[in-house]
């Protein structure tokens, strides 16, 4: 199994320019080497009867049909407009 020594620890913490002591260093590099063992076990798992996901949960639709229901009419919707034309809300030119 691959292992992760103080020395390597000490090195990469020192290209990432953290300050690790000793203690430290010990104690990640048995972390680290943890992770890597765990991740080796995950690496030689039988997978060949699961079925391939593209997401973690199912995704599905939630939408309703587009039926309209409660329509506000033209003249409630222009009601506190400052300036109407036509039925319309009339604003500023924003283009020249």
């Amino acid at each position: 199994m691959p292992t992760v020594s103080k020395e390597e620890v000490l090195k990469m913490a020192d290209v990432a320019k953290v300050a690790l002591t000793e203690d430290e260093a010990t104690l990640y590099a048995e972390s680290i080497s943890d992770i890597v063992e765990r991740a080796e076990a995950l690496k030689n798992m039988d997978l060949s009867d699961v079925e391939p996901a593209t997401h973690a949960l199912e995704i599905y639709d939630v939408v309703r049909e587009d039926e309209p229901n409660n329509q506000v009419s033209i003249e409630d919707a222009l009601l506190n407009s400052e300036s109407t034309e036509d039925g319309q809300f009339k604003v500023p030119k924003m283009i020249s």
